[in-house]
């Protein structure tokens, strides 16, 4: 997903051609450009590089935040009340960095026209993750319970 399922499209002479219902003149001009510069297709994207490359740097940066919080919450052994708020606040940040990386394929997908199926699947194990996030800030009541 490293480009989020935008595909270039290869566009021909003759494509472009039909797309564009081009008088013959203009094809001519077209195929005398494409060969004086040595173009065998027109490459054209839908979407621009940079939102691309901020989409996924913003996507990576959710994904290292969520990964960190997850990690500080199993290294947090809980002892005391103070341990369990420590790692309650870190569960939380992990279940909220789930949503905002849900928000941000919703933002992809309402921007751009992709299968929606792979994010579908995506969208399926994240909503997992959250679930299994609040299972586990559920068990750790109990452990808070026993220690009182």
């Amino acid at each position: 997903m490293r480009d989020f399922g935008i595909k270039k499209r290869t566009y021909t002479v003759a494509l472009i051609t039909d797309i564009y219902e081009l008088s013959e003149e203009d094809k001519k001009t077209l195929e005398e450009i494409t060969l004086k510069y040595g173009i065998d297709s027109v490459l054209i994207d839908k979407y621009s590089e940079w939102l691309v490359n901020a989409w996924r740097n913003e996507t990576r940066e959710i994904l290292t935040n969520l990964g960190v919080q997850i990690e500080l919450a199993n290294s947090i052994y809980i002892t005391c009340k103070e341990e369990y708020s420590e790692r309650r606040i870190a569960w939380d940040k992990a279940i909220g960095y789930c949503n905002a990386l849900k928000d941000k394929f919703h933002e992809i997908l309402s921007t751009i026209k992709v299968s929606v199926g792979a994010y579908q699947v995506v969208g399926e194990l994240l909503q997992k993750e959250i679930n299994l996030l609040k299972g586990v800030r559920k068990s750790d009541n109990q452990i808070l319970t026993k220690l009182s």
